[in-house]
This record gives C-alpha cells, sequence and structure tokens, in this order.
C-alpha cells in the first residue's frame, strides 16, 4: 500500500466504528418494531376459570395476526379442534384452525375452547381495553341517547 499506516489504521478505527453504531441501530429498530406489534392474547380453557393471559411478539406485523399452534399451547387451548375467536366487528365468537390470519381492531385478541360456554369476566377484560368514545352528537347518537337515558 502507498498510503502510511496511519491512514489506514485511523480510517479501519472510523470504518469498525461507523458499523458498530450501524448495527446498534439496526437492532434498536428491530427492537422498537417488535415492541409496537405486541399481541396481547386472552384464553379461556374451562368455563368459570379466569383466562390465560399471554403476550406475543413474533411474527406479528399488525393488524394482521396468523394464530400458531405455539400461541394456543401457551394459552391452554386445543391445537387439533381450534377454538373461538371473538370478532370485535362482528361482536361474535367465530371457529378458527390453527394458521388463521385474524385482523385485529387493536392488540388484543380474545379465544376460548369450543366448549366453554361463558367467558369468566370477558365484560371486563373486553370493556376495559376499549378505546374511550369522545361525545359526538352527529356520528354517535345512538350512544348519546343510551347515555342520556
Amino acid at each position: 500500500s502507498q498510503l502510511p499506516p496511519v491512514f489506514t489504521d485511523a480510517y479501519a478505527k472510523q470504518e469498525a466504528e461507523r458499523l458498530r453504531k450501524y448495527e446498534a441501530q439496526s437492532l434498536e429498530r428491530e427492537l422498537a418494531l417488535m415492541a409496537q406489534n405486541t399481541v396481547t392474547a386472552f384464553g379461556w380453557v374451562a368455563d368459570g376459570e379466569t383466562p390465560a393471559v399471554c403476550e406475543f411478539q413474533s411474527g406479528i406485523i399488525l393488524p394482521h395476526v396468523r394464530v400458531t399452534a405455539e400461541w394456543l399451547h401457551n394459552l391452554g387451548l386445543s391445537i387439533d379442534d381450534g377454538c373461538h375467536y371473538f370478532n370485535a366487528t362482528q361482536q361474535c365468537w367465530n371457529k378458527i384452525f390453527v394458521g388463521h390470519v385474524l385482523t385485529l381492531p387493536g392488540n388484543h385478541v380474545y379465544l376460548k375452547n369450543l366448549n366453554v360456554k361463558v367467558a369468566l369476566d370477558f365484560d371486563k377484560y373486553y370493556i376495559d381495553r376499549q378505546p374511550q368514545t369522545i361525545p359526538h352528537i352527529r356520528n354517535n347518537l345512538k350512544g348519546e341517547r343510551a347515555h342520556v337515558r
């Protein structure tokens, strides 16, 4: 090399520092994305029991979430028979299986085994996690009337 080692050593140190900063920033972005895409799952295994609650982060990009065997196993739900999922848009329980892709309005998912008829404290877990509605006489007339009565 025609450059003295003083210059090449300095350049090597600068390049190593730049690479270290880039890797640290890349890791920080990845962790922030995972934290942002955290889903809290509630699973009712049997009637009269409180739900198992787990947070999942791997393989999720909200608002779409794939229900995996790992999820159902960690919540104690049946993997082979499927389970019921509370569809917040339709306000009803729908039967789903492993691999089903859900579109979530928030970052909570509610699941129960097929034999569970009453999900204990479901209202507490579901209603408490709903965003507060802002009073609006034009867009929410039905809700405003119900509140006044």
